[in-house]
C-alpha cells in the first residue's frame, strides 16, 4: 500500500487495512511505536488510534529528524522560530482532516486557551489549528538536542 497523504489514509481507511496503512507508515518514515509513544507523550496526547494520527505523528517525528539535521549542519539560526516554521509546516492544509484529527486526539482547546483566548463556534476551525501546532512544536521540540 502507498500513502502519499490524508486521503490515501482516508479512503483505504477500513478496519481489516488498518494494520496494512500504520506498517506502511512506519516503512515510508522508518519509524516503530516505540518512536510513535515517544511522539504522543511528547505532544501530550494518548498512543494513537486512528491511521490518521499515527501519519500526523510520523510526519511529526520526520520534521524533527530534518530540523534536528538541519541544526547539527548549522543551519538554523533561531531555533524557536524554526521549530515554530516546522510545525506549522506540518499541519495539515484540508479543513476535513484537522477537524479529524483534532477530534481523534480529543479535541482539547487548552493551547488556544492558554493564549487568553476563547474557543466558541465562530473560531473552532482555529482552535483545531492551534492545538495540532502546540502537538507539533511539542514533538518536534523534543526531538531537538542541546
Amino acid at each position: 500500500m502507498r500513502i502519499s497523504d490524508y486521503g490515501d489514509i482516508l479512503r483505504g481507511q477500513k478496519v481489516e487495512n488498518r494494520k496494512q496503512i500504520i506498517d506502511a507508515i512506519y516503512d515510508m518514515y522508518d519509524i516503530g511505536s516505540d518512536e510513535i509513544g515517544e511522539a504522543s507523550d511528547a505532544a501530550g496526547v494518548s498512543y494513537p488510534d486512528t491511521p490518521i494520527q499515527y501519519l500526523f505523528l510520523a510526519q511529526c517525528i520526520d520534521a524533527g529528524r530534518n530540523l534536528e539535521s538541519e541544526k547539527d549542519e548549522g543551519y538554523v539560526d533561531d531555533l524557536y522560530d524554526s521549530i515554530s516554521e516546522t510545525a506549522d509546516n506540518v499541519i495539515p492544509h484540508q479543513t476535513y482532516v484537522v477537524w479529524m484529527l483534532w477530534v481523534e486526539f480529543g479535541y482539547e482547546t487548552d493551547a488556544y486557551e492558554d493564549n487568553g483566548l476563547e474557543p466558541s463556534l465562530n473560531n473552532l476551525e482555529n482552535v483545531a489549528q492551534f492545538q495540532l501546532m502546540r502537538y507539533a512544536e511539542g514533538i518536534i521540540s523534543s526531538m531537538i538536542s542541546e
